[in-house]
């Protein structure tokens, strides 16, 4: 045999053995892992990890090896260690580990951060899915994106449930905006309406907000007939409780006082489960023109008094004429 042939079978075996050596290691890491020894079988994943760095498979074992770890903010460490070798093609995958991990520990913050990171394709064009879940995100910190972005995911986006998702987005801002015939009509007008319960939800709040306690009223009876098992209908009927949103706050006061307007009194006179006692006693304070609004979180609807004088007049007035309540601070 010559030297040359001999060489290059050298060269071969020695391939074979290193991939064999690397199959092993990811072998003997799922036994150890299928016996319980975890912390065993994350030194395997490791050792894996450092030499198979050029690895098709090294974002995928990552990650796998990464949600073995029992404690979150360990997770996290040990996906950075190594998000420099992360190829390219799979970055939006690991970005998305990410997200999603510090959304399930409630760092929003964060979470949005990645999955603005996460929103772009490996061709570079944007992903509506991920982009909107970070606007989202962003949004219940006080960032208030540009409607015209939201626009241009509705029209350029043909998955039906993202649509949905950015539509009801739109009208969230819209709400925020203080325009909320404008959120309602496009809810109304939205093809998908009697199909998603996620629209009619969204619709029966922009109501309650606009003090339509008819509509809002009626919505529950259709939702009995459409979707009598949904999670929505039992957010309406206050059987289980809506996440509360940081924004909540910001959409029921509408927009914030401009700098240069004197101070309000803010005073609590109802709080009910059930919107139609809401909606009496908004009639009586109307008789006396009051100016009041709904606050309303979960299923517990508040009847809130504002006027431009001190709490203490304010109170003094409202008790004048047969109601009662107290102070709320709102800054």
């Amino acid at each position: 045999m010559k030297r040359n042939q001999r060489f290059k079978i050298f060269i071969s075996l020695l391939l074979f053995l290193g991939q064999t050596i690397v199959a092993d290691t990811l072998y003997d890491a799922s036994i150890l892992e299928r016996e319980g020894r975890i912390d065993e079988a994350l030194v395997l994943y490791e050792k894996w990890l450092s030499e198979s760095t050029k690895d098709p498979e090294f974002t995928d074992i990552l990650i796998y090896s990464a949600s073995l770890i029992n404690s979150v903010s360990d997770s996290l460490d040990y996906l950075f260690k190594y998000e420099s070798l992360v190829d390219i093609e799979k970055r939006q995958i690991f970005y998305l580990r990410i997200a999603r991990t510090y959304e399930l520990i409630f760092q929003n913050y964060r979470a949005a951060e990645y999955y603005k990171k996460a929103s772009r394709n490996r061709d570079g064009s944007l992903n509506n899915k991920y982009y909107l879940k970070y606007l989202s995100m962003d949004y219940q910190h006080g960032n208030i994106p540009s409607m015209d972005i939201v626009n241009n995911i509705l029209l350029s986006e043909t998955d039906e449930v993202v649509h949905i998702k950015a539509l009801i987005f739109k009208a969230e801002l819209l709400k925020y905006d203080g325009k909320i015939n404008e959120a309602i009509a496009i809810l109304h007008q939205s093809e998908y309406l009697n199909t998603y319960p996620e629209l009619q939800l969204a619709l029966w709040e922009a109501h309650l907000l606009d003090n339509n306690f008819p509509a809002a009223a009626f919505i529950i009876k259709e939702m009995k007939d459409q979707f009598p098992d949904s999670i929505e209908l039992k957010i309406m009927e206050g059987k289980i409780q809506k996440t509360a949103r940081i924004s909540d706050f910001f959409l029921e006061f509408s927009n914030p006082a401009p700098d240069n307007e004197p101070d309000k009194a803010y005073v609590q006179v109802g709080s009910f489960s059930n919107i139609e006692n809401a909606s009496d006693l908004s009639e009586d304070l109307k008789k006396y023109n009051f100016e009041y609004f709904l606050f309303t979180v979960g299923n517990i609807t508040k009847v809130i008094v504002v006027d431009s004088t001190s709490p203490e007049f304010l109170l003094s007035r409202l008790r004048e004429k047969g109601f009662d309540g107290f102070k709320i601070d709102y800054q």
